[in-house]
Order: structure tokens, then C-alpha cells, then sequence
């Protein structure tokens, strides 16, 4: 294990949806409904003249209000890579996380690709694979030091959240294809 590694927080998960690679983009991609399907977020306010419904670039910044059990995180998240609508598959949607002062000067960056990836069911549906990345990195001793001694279950329970937030993606894509037009 590398020196960098032993004073970071980061993994690696997978997730399944039984539905289209561009049904699973679109969902990946929906800031602004974000809230409403993925269970932790309470809120999303897009800043720096970004507004609700504008294409997301390079650069599109948000505050992303979440809850979890009894402690409130908000940070500001900034795009750092987002394929086009109109790329191939795998599309990537890069952010980094900026949770400002009293948060140990953490830096954390997460990616979420899309990729088409099995053929679900008995009806030859294609489904897709949502695989994400993260990584935080702290500037501070103490929380290093933290890390390094407690990092492991720290480990386990962000790829968790990861994990089921992935998943929860998935189902809102799966649940805009069921609904009737």
C-alpha cells in the first residue's frame, strides 16, 4: 500500500440496472431532480449563473445539501468531466466535493461512469452498469492520523453509501421507463 493510500479515503463500486445505458445517463446526469430519488440529498441550488435545467459543462458548481442519520453535510460540488449526450458509451460524469471550513481541509473528487453491460430478463433488454470512484485526501495531521488508524471501516461504509446511491440511480432510470408517457 502506498504512503498516499495509508492517508486516504477511497474505493471503488459497481451497480446493475435493468435498464438502458441513456435512461441510466439521464438519471446520472438530473442534478436538479437528484433529491427526489437519491435518499440522502435534501436539496441542490446550482450557483455561479448556473440554473435549473441548464446543460451540465465543465465547471457547473451546485450546493448539495445532505442527511445523514442526525448530521447535515453541505458542500459544493464542481463538474471536473462530463461526457455529451451525444458521446459513445461509456459516458463519465466527474465532480469534485469542496465541503469549506471546519471539514479538516478534506478534498474528495467521485466519478460515476455508464456503460452498457448485460442483457437482462428473458426479453433480451439490455441493461447497464453504473461503476463509480472516489477518493478523499485530508491536509490535516490529525485527521491522517485518523484515517490511518480507522480507515478500513471508514472505507467500507463510504463504498456502502456509494454503493446504494449508484443503485438508487438505477431504480429512478428503471422507474422513468415504466412510467407511461
Amino acid at each position: 500500500m502506498t504512503k498516499e493510500r495509508l492517508f486516504a479515503i477511497d474505493g471503488a463500486v459497481t451497480a446493475d440496472a435493468d435498464a438502458e445505458a441513456s435512461a441510466v445517463w439521464e438519471a446520472v446526469v438530473d442534478i436538479d431532480s437528484s433529491p427526489q430519488f437519491i435518499s440522502p440529498i435534501v436539496s441542490v441550488e446550482r450557483i455561479g449563473g448556473s440554473r435549473k435545467g441548464d446543460p451540465l459543462v465543465v465547471g457547473t458548481k451546485w450546493i448539495e445539501v445532505r442527511q445523514y442519520k442526525k448530521k447535515t453535510i453541505v458542500m459544493t460540488k464542481t463538474i471536473t468531466a462530463v461526457s455529451s449526450n451525444d458521446s459513445a458509451y461509456p459516458r463519465t460524469f466527474s465532480v469534485n466535493m469542496d465541503y469549506g471550513e471546519g471539514h479538516n481541509n478534506i478534498a474528495n473528487t467521485g466519478t460515476i461512469t455508464v456503460s452498457p453491460a448485460h442483457t437482462s430478463k428473458d426479453d433480451g433488454t439490455t441493461g447497464t452498469q453504473l461503476s463509480g470512484t472516489f477518493a478523499a485526501i485530508s491536509g490535516r495531521f490529525w485527521t491522517n492520523l485518523f484515517w490511518l488508524l480507522c480507515g478500513r471501516p471508514i472505507r467500507k461504509k463510504a463504498r456502502n453509501l456509494f454503493r446504494n446511491e449508484l443503485q438508487e440511480i438505477g431504480q429512478e432510470a428503471e422507474r422513468r421507463i415504466s412510467m407511461p408517457n
